[in-house]
């Protein structure tokens, strides 16, 4: 069949359709004029025709059992048209309950047929309600337009303009009409808040510039008063000042200081100097090396012997063979060898803490290289080694330990170092190591009254 582009209704027939319940017609010419109060039925008519073409509503609504008359069993609709060649047509559709009937020209036919020989729901629907186009979305309604429209080019458009619009749009590629304007609309947003932004920088940068003229006038001002200042007080500097008499003492100066620093007692001074320097830079070599390193093999030799000893008394048992003379001992002669074995522990003991304790006090001597600086981290090396063997040192009886703190103040006197003169240790650290709380037994000779207990030091620290 062919695609019929034109349609000119000449009747519409109803029945049972809204207030229509009984069969009605209205005949229609080329150009119609529908009148009459609210009620009566002119929308009707706009609805039968959407009805009987596609089965829905003047405003595409799908609903159409509302428009069958509340006393009818269903309805039906006729619509007699011509088409573009002026062929006469008859379309009728009839609803009953959830059963639709579509005839069109006495055969019966689907929706889908209606579709493709004259057009879609929504392009009909268009065409009969103008304001049915407004509930698209702008996509679905710029789609349908397109679909149906011609499309016109964009110099066919410009042709048709006045002058005064076509000077503006030389040169521009019109593809999209919307779509540029939508880009300039925003492109002249952007302007606009630039400009309005530069607007309030303006002000600002006027307002700094105002303020700024003022402190520099401020500052002119200033500047012509310091000037005036300082040419008053240039004229005045050498006001009653003989600068010549000035000079010549200057020169008088200079030569006594050439003078001074090229004497012979200058230069004797800068050689005490670089001697003090090396004095102080010398490595300093204790006289006690020799007897501190026979003190420490003597002690080696003292431990080596005690652990042995240790080791016999502990594998000693009766009925066992004496590591010394090889006989078995009986109950007698375990107790007996088990008392010498102990008895020689013990005087090996002894032999060892002397030496121990010689060794404790041999080793604490520290230097001292600047008598009248007193270098407190020197001294404190000498004061770590005392620490430990203090506890020691205590158990010596007080005779030895006098003797003793005599010994070491002689080896200090000798160094230079003078109590009265120099702290030293003795009395940074008071109570720790030879001073027992009283400084005053640190600067003067201790008695030796006392009757010695232990003699075992006696060689090391006699006079």
């Amino acid at each position: 069949m062919e695609q019929i582009t034109e349609i000119s209704i000449k009747e519409i027939s109803l029945s049972g359709f809204r207030n229509q319940k009984e069969p009605v017609s209205f005949a229609l010419g080329d150009v119609n004029c529908v009148t009459g109060h609210n009620g009566t039925g002119k929308t009707t008519l706009a609805h039968a025709v959407a009805f009987a073409f596609y089965g829905v509503t003047y405003f595409g609504e799908q609903k159409a059992d509302r428009l069958i008359n509340s006393e009818s069993a269903g309805c039906e609709v006729k619509i007699d048209f011509t088409d573009q060649n002026g062929v006469l047509h008859s379309l009728i559709r009839r609803r009953a309950g959830s059963k639709t009937e579509l005839i069109f020209d006495s055969f019966s036919v689907r929706q889908e047929e209606i579709n493709r020989f004259i057009c879609d729901k929504d392009t009909f629907l268009c065409i009969l309600n103008p304001f049915y186009l407004t509930s698209f979305g702008e996509a679905k309604g710029r789609e349908l337009l397109f679909r149906n429209l011609k499309t016109v080019g964009s110099e066919q458009i410009i042709s048709a303009m006045s002058e005064g619009f076509k000077k503006p749009l030389e040169g521009l590629n019109i593809t999209e009409p919307a779509e540029m304007l939508s880009d300039y609309r925003a492109g002249i947003r952007r302007c606009d808040e630039q400009l309005r932004i530069l607007e309030a920088k303006r002000a600002t940068l006027r307002e700094t510039v105002q303020a700024n003229n003022a402190e520099c006038d401020r500052l002119n001002e200033q500047a012509e008063v310091s000037a005036a200042t300082v040419h008053i007080l240039k004229e005045k500097q050498f006001e009653g000042l003989n600068l010549e008499d000035f000079r010549k003492r200057r020169d008088i100066l200079s030569e006594k200081l050439t003078s001074a620093v090229n004497s012979p007692t200058a230069v004797k001074a800068a050689a005490l100097e670089e001697r003090l320097k090396a004095a102080r830079e010398r490595e300093y070599v204790s006289k006690f090396s020799g007897e501190i390193a026979k003190l420490d093999t003597e002690l080696t030799s003292l431990k080596g012997r005690y652990s042995a000893l240790k080791q016999k008394l502990e594998g000693l048992k009766p009925g066992s063979k004496c590591p010394t003379c090889s006989v078995i001992l009986t109950e007698d002669l375990f107790t007996s060898a088990r008392a010498d074995i102990s008895a020689e522990m013990r005087r090996t003991a002894s032999s060892s803490s002397r030496t121990d304790g010689a060794l404790c006090f041999a080793r604490p001597i520290i230097p001292c290289r600047k008598p009248a600086q007193f270098d407190f981290t020197t001294y404190l090396v000498g004061a770590d080694a005392l620490i430990g063997p203090y506890k020691f040192y205590r158990t010596f009886p007080t005779s030895i330990r006098r003797k003793s703190r005599a010994r070491l103040w002689s080896i200090e006197r000798v160094r230079g170092n003078h109590p009265k003169g120099f702290p030293g240790l003795f009395f940074l650290l008071p109570g720790v190591f030879f001073l027992e709380k009283q400084k005053e037994n640190a600067v003067r000779s201790p008695p030796f009254s006392e009757k010695r207990k232990r003699t075992g030091l006696k060689n090391l620290f006699s006079f």
